[in-house]
């Protein structure tokens, strides 16, 4: 299991050092993806730095969550960003959790002021 760390932007109009991207050791590895920031404060990026990918977020444990997992397609040799609604994704831990299919993916997370 990997855990992300959060890279936190301290306040407007500064810059912050990222931490590395972080990826799986093996496929379908489950990351750790922390959710302690309001939802419209965190984006998620996910790089690919080889074939066609997914990650699939799992559905939460809180009573609003969502009852289907949400697969993310990440093509090959790409970057995405979401903005994920914890609700429909957190777990009791506080995390949200996706399955990453491939090594070749990697996660950072960004939060603003």
């Amino acid at each position: 299991m990997v855990d992300i760390k959060l890279n936190k932007i301290p306040v407007w109009n500064e810059t912050v050092v990222l931490e590395a991207i972080q990826k799986p050791t093996e496929a379908n590895e489950e990351i750790k993806i922390p959710y302690d920031e309001a939802d419209n404060k965190l984006v998620l990026i996910i790089s690919n730095s080889g074939n066609a990918a997914t990650a699939t977020v799992k559905t939460g444990e809180m009573p609003m969550s969502g009852s289907e997992d949400t697969v993310l397609t990440i093509p090959a040799n790409k970057s995405v960003a979401i903005a994920l609604e914890s609700g429909k994704y957190k777990k009791k831990d506080g995390c949200v959790h996706i399955i990453a299919s491939a090594t070749t993916l990697g996660f950072q997370l960004i939060a603003m002021p």
